[in-house]
């Protein structure tokens, strides 16, 4: 079971992230990152992070 923990809260940007997936499961860090207003390199960060 995982253990809960501060670090476990999804911030808003992640939670953009995942709604954005959620709508389209093919979208493209680029793409992501021109609907959220974020650099394509962050989205990718991001992305790496919540997988992990």
């Amino acid at each position: 079971m995982a253990r809960a923990s501060a670090d476990s809260e999804l911030s808003l940007m992640d939670q953009r992230l995942v709604a954005a997936l959620q709508c389209n499961g093919r979208l493209t860090a680029e793409r992501a990152a021109h609907v959220l207003g974020l650099s394509p390199a962050t989205v990718r960060r991001r992305l790496h992070a919540l997988g992990a």
